[in-house]
């Protein structure tokens, strides 16, 4: 995978089996850089781009952007969407049959019930396989210990329910320890999600980590 942004003259290699970080020390700079890609996360036009095999990744669909890495949601529209089609996909492959029966009597209960009412109503009677879902109000469960647990687990989700490949953060490393980033990148290389991280300023360069650093003379470190 590459990232590209000819307007920074950077041309960078985001290994699969590492993690980017990118360090911005000019502040403007750096403002700019992370509103041209919010933009195009929000799907307007920007000069940045990551393309993989010579195709250009798409913003919101195989890339994720995180301006706050305390803005993450294990229940979000996308993953729970993703979850209730995989379990309804299965409702109708597997267990069709049981779901007609649990309507049926759904049916014959609000039959028996409307007949006590002094009203005249009415209701649909075909089977919404997600409103059954909604029903029981399926949920993912996310209370799986501290923030590096529960970051790690909303890029796994992400990963294995939406198929999104790539997340960028904004100051990631401002938020965890050196031996709590360490195990999330573990974690990442393991379902190989690449991961970028896009700082002002970096500590001591971490396992796994690799570094590009773009100082306020405007030029590009690696290592």
């Amino acid at each position: 995978m590459r990232l590209i942004c000819d307007r920074l003259g950077v041309d960078i290699d985001i290994s699969e089996n590492m993690v980017q970080i990118i360090a911005i020390e000019d502040v403007a700079t750096f403002a700019g850089f992370i509103q041209e890609l919010w933009e195009e996360y929000k799907g307007n036009d920007g000069e940045i781009i990551l393309s993989n095999n010579g195709s250009d990744l798409k913003f919101g669909k195989n890339i994720e952007v995180v301006i706050n890495p305390f803005d993450i949601d294990c229940n979000n529209k996308k993953i729970l969407g993703r979850i209730y089609q995989e379990a309804m996909d299965i409702i109708r492959d597997e267990k069709m049959e049981a779901a007609y029966e649990i309507n049926r009597k759904i049916i014959s209960l609000l039959d028996e019930t409307l007949e006590k009412l002094p009203y005249d109503m009415d209701y649909n009677l075909d089977l919404n396989l997600q409103n059954l879902l909604k029903l029981y109000d399926l949920t993912v469960r996310a209370d799986a210990g501290g923030y590096p647990e529960l970051l790690s687990h909303y890029l796994n989700l992400m990963s294995r329910a939406c198929g999104v490949k790539c997340f960028i953060f904004v100051g990631l490393r401002k938020y965890l320890t050196s031996e709590n980033l360490e195990n999330l990148y573990k974690d990442v290389i393991y379902d190989k999600i690449y991961l970028i991280d896009i700082e002002t300023d970096i500590g001591p360069k971490l396992t796994f980590e690799k570094v590009a650093i773009l100082d306020v003379d405007q030029c590009w470190i690696f290592y």
